[in-house]
């Protein structure tokens, strides 16, 4: 293209002119095919959020072979692909901590409804994203609220093996009793009621 307007402007009354013409008008079609098919493949990975990707492909365009008006578009379009990777890469940030405080709630509202091993699991889980230090303090708020439920349940069937003449209906409370306080020390160990439920 750039060739045939040289010669164009050198030789604007050579009798090939209607020829070079022809050459220029295809030529000009084929790098605008050429340039647009780098187009349409930095817009493919841009849709598949492939940013890195889709700049890496602009910067591979040979600056030296295209204009000035072209290595502009190519400009901006590096610019819009890093303003769309930073705003994809704050969606996700902003989905995944909607998502960690969906199962915060969700974990208190286990809580709030006495289902503590529920809370606890799903407070666990975000032990390792940034609720971390704050799961950790419900955990260990519900696994004594939990340990004390527990720790009452057994009570009552002591309470009601001290009042039960039955011979087997008082070892069916007694070992029911036991059986709760040794599954608080397995499940909830480290509560400070621990020694109290060994006792």
């Amino acid at each position: 293209v750039w060739q045939a307007d040289k010669f164009l402007q050198s030789y604007p009354y050579s009798p090939v002119t209607s020829n070079v013409d022809i050459i220029k008008e295809d030529a000009l079609e084929r790098a605008d095919s050429w340039f647009d098919s780098f187009f349409s493949r930095v817009d493919a990975f841009a849709e598949e959020k492939k940013f890195q990707d889709a700049m890496e492909l602009l910067q591979n365009i040979p600056q030296d072979i295209i204009g000035q008006e072209k290595i502009q578009e190519v400009k901006t379009k590096t610019d819009e692909l890093v303003l769309a990777e930073a705003v994809e890469r704050e969606t996700v940030k902003i989905e995944k901590m909607q998502e960690l405080q969906r199962r915060w709630n969700e974990g208190m509202t286990m809580a709030d409804s006495g289902d503590f091993d529920g809370a606890i699991a799903v407070f666990t889980e975000l032990l390792e994203t940034e609720y971390a230090s704050k799961a950790e303090v419900r955990i260990e708020e519900l696994s004594l609220q939990a340990a004390k439920a527990d720790r009452k349940k057994a009570a009552e069937l002591f309470i009601r093996f001290t009042k039960t003449s039955d011979v087997e209906s008082r070892k069916r409370l007694l070992i029911e009793s036991r059986k709760i306080l040794k599954n608080i020390l397995v499940k909830y160990p480290e509560v400070e009621i621990a020694q109290r439920v060994l006792g």
